[in-house]
């Protein structure tokens, strides 16, 4: 009876950890592609392909938070991620989300739904 007990107090702190703010078990990112091509959205520091994005569509891929890398026409552009400010994660249960927005302009940002334009953060280029 102790170990059942001492096992659901044990599953009710995990649970509790992961719906707190600032708990994800991962951050995933919506990236909507407003360029006239396909983009590719790329693992890390190495040219695995997470993600083929059409123009106009979006895909949720994993913020990876050492290097975010894009590649578009035949280019790959590195970003520096950050961790957003509280109102730009929206936190779910087992992983909290953001929206970002992949331009033709080559600018990686993360919005939040209702400020997209107004209070867009722009990483950094480069990963170094």
């Amino acid at each position: 009876m102790k170990i059942l007990i001492t096992l659901l107090r044990s599953f009710v702190v995990v649970i509790g950890c992961l719906i707190l703010s600032g708990c994800p078990v991962q951050f995933k990112v919506d990236v909507r592609n407003d360029t006239d091509e396909i983009i590719y959205i790329l693992s890390g520091y190495s040219d695995v392909v997470l993600s083929e994005i059409e123009s106009g569509d979006a895909d949720k891929v994993a913020y990876n938070f050492d290097c975010f890398r894009v590649k578009s026409g035949g280019q790959v552009y590195e970003y520096k991620p950050v961790i957003p400010p509280e109102g730009y994660v929206k936190n779910g249960l087992f992983s909290s989300s953001l929206k970002a927005v992949f331009t033709s302009a080559k600018e990686f940002r993360v919005y939040t739904d209702d400020k997209e334009q107004e209070e867009a953060l722009y990483l950094v280029k480069g990963c170094k």
